[in-house]
């Protein structure tokens, strides 16, 4: 615990003792040495992870291709001019989540991956709109088997803005599923649900160089199945509302600090709520204008679940992660890590080897053809 306090407070010290041109770039290596997600990237302005959440954010983004060097997934974004934007994506994981699927043999792992996603982003007047669609897909059949997992959605967003310094970010997607799995007639199961959810941000600039984000956002899915003729009824709702201050200090150096509370509720045989309050600070800092650090920390303040059937209310322990990484620029290539911070507050086993965490844990490279749209 001494080390990771040292650490934190070194990385401090440096991010406004030392200042240089700010090279910002967006990548999943960027976000996850920050301590966020695409999930949690409204913190900041409009990274490229905002744009799984607002299809709209497409329009302030490079024309680029990037690839996650860790996990399976790229993108190409390319601009036709006259503000007219295309972005397609592979590989993206799918977090599929359905109860009460039987083992079938041969057994048929859960889709996990998309097969593509597209979008496009175009301006009406000096409104940004972007919509996306994506899908996936997997089988197994044979004379005795018909199995498949099957996926696809659309979402839709705007970017309006109300002057010079106050805008609204909205969006609203749809998905679709078919898990169907066949082993024998008395034992099928058929989940094909639709899901819903709903978002806003507002971007309020208080001062030059200084914007907050007031974010919330609404999502229902259902996972309600059939099996063996027999409907179980499953659905989820979760509500998110929070908001976050970032901050350019110079050219050189950006923070940020945001909370969020996340309140999910789970609808079957009894109803049970979880409530999580978490925190995120970070920043970055230009050490020159190839090398970028940046730090992040993310805490979980508490976590609540109720079970109103029973009456029963368990609250528990907090949570601290912290994470941190580097960004190399050469020319208009880019390379965006995330760091092992054991790695530093543990140290490498350079003799045996054993236990040995990996150097990076998020690693992505981006080449950015020319400036964003706008």
């Amino acid at each position: 615990m001494k080390k990771r306090n040292s650490l934190v407070v070194l990385l401090v010290v440096l991010l406004f003792l030392v200042l240089g041109p700010f090279q910002a770039s967006a990548s999943p290596g960027r976000l996850a040495a920050l301590g966020l997600t695409n999930g949690t990237s409204w913190m900041l302005g409009y990274d490229e992870g905002y744009f799984f959440l607002n299809p709209a954010a497409l329009q302030k983004l490079q024309p680029q291709i990037w690839g996650d060097l860790t996990t399976t997934d790229a993108g190409l974004l390319l601009n036709f001019g006259n503000k007219v934007n295309a972005y397609l994506v592979a590989g993206l994981p799918i977090t599929q989540n359905f109860t009460g699927i039987p083992v079938t043999t041969p057994v048929m792992s859960p889709l996990a991956n998309q097969l593509a996603q597209v979008g496009v982003g175009f301006a009406v007047g000096n409104i940004d709109i972007g919509v996306s669609a994506f899908t996936g897909f997997k089988s197994y059949t044979d004379a005795n088997n018909n199995n498949s997992d099957f996926v696809v959605g659309a979402n839709g967003g705007a970017i309006i803005p109300f002057g010079q310094n106050l805008s609204l970010d909205a969006a609203g997607g749809v998905t679709f599923w078919s898990i169907q799995r066949h082993p024998v007639p008395t034992n099928d199961y058929v989940a094909t649900p639709l899901d819903f959810s709903a978002l806003a941000r507002l971007n309020w600039v208080l001062a030059q160089n200084n914007t907050l984000h007031i974010y919330g956002r609404f999502a229902y899915t259902n996972r309600g199945y059939s099996l063996a003729g027999t409907n179980t009824a499953v659905s989820n709702i979760d509500l998110v509302a929070g908001a976050s201050d970032e901050m350019t200090i110079t050219e050189g150096v950006l923070i940020f600090a945001g909370a969020y509370l996340d309140a999910s509720s789970t609808s079957t045989t009894t109803v049970a709520g979880t409530y999580t309050i978490v925190g995120n600070a970070g920043g970055e800092l230009s050490l020159s204008k190839e090398v970028v650090a940046r730090l992040g920390l993310a805490e979980n303040f508490e976590v609540i679940n109720t079970n109103t059937a029973t009456n029963v209310t368990t609250v528990g322990g907090t949570s601290t992660a912290l994470s941190g990484g580097v960004g190399l620029n050469f020319g208009n290539l880019t390379f965006d890590a995330e760091a092992d911070v054991a790695l530093f507050t543990d140290g490498p086993n350079f003799i045996s080897g054993a236990n040995t965490a990996p150097w990076t844990l998020e690693l992505s490279a981006t080449y950015y053809f020319a400036k964003a749209a706008k």
